[in-house]
């Protein structure tokens, strides 16, 4: 019963003139435009697990058709060296959503939390704890006052108290 809905939906969404839900949208639609193909979508050729990083040979283009799948890749460019936000399997099209960037920081790192106005600079040892991406806000321990302090990350060693 389930496949009979199932295929009763799938033939009127795309027979249905007045849906455009699962069609391409010409007004997005960005034909040489420097953004990649978009006539194209891109698929993963292998399963991948959570925190797995992305390179060109785990995808393949596939024709896009007249599908429009929203957040959809342009170009492996927008997502490579990215690392897997979830399990995903061999053949799932590529989204931005399933991706996100490698922390910066790791939990239990050493770095420098830095606090500053225009006429104060005061710059304190610090340990992470949590992974952290560029322009993320973590929480850092303050290893001279032993206080949990709120920071966003700025690179690799430091990160900046809001004040």
């Amino acid at each position: 019963m389930q496949l009979m809905w199932l295929l009763y939906w799938s033939i009127l969404l795309v027979s249905c003139p007045w849906s455009s839900w699962g069609q391409k949208d010409e007004a997005t639609s960005n034909r040489g435009g420097g953004r990649g193909n978009q006539d194209v979508l891109w698929a993963l050729t292998r399963t991948m697990h959570a925190g797995e990083i992305i390179k060109m040979e785990d995808m393949t283009p596939q024709p896009r058709g007249n599908l429009h799948v929203p957040g959809a890749v342009g170009a492996p460019s927008e997502i490579l060296g990215m690392q897997a936000a979830r399990r995903l399997h061999a053949g799932t099209v590529v989204t931005k959503d399933q991706w996100k960037d490698i922390p910066v920081i790791k939990k239990g790192q050493g770095v420098r939390i830095v606090l500053e106005t225009p006429h104060l600079r005061i710059v304190a040892p610090g340990e992470s704890l949590q992974d952290g991406r560029a322009g993320e806000r973590i929480r850092i321990l303050n290893l001279s006052s032993r206080q949990s302090v709120s920071a966003r990350v700025q690179d690799a060693k430091t990160v900046v108290v809001d004040f």
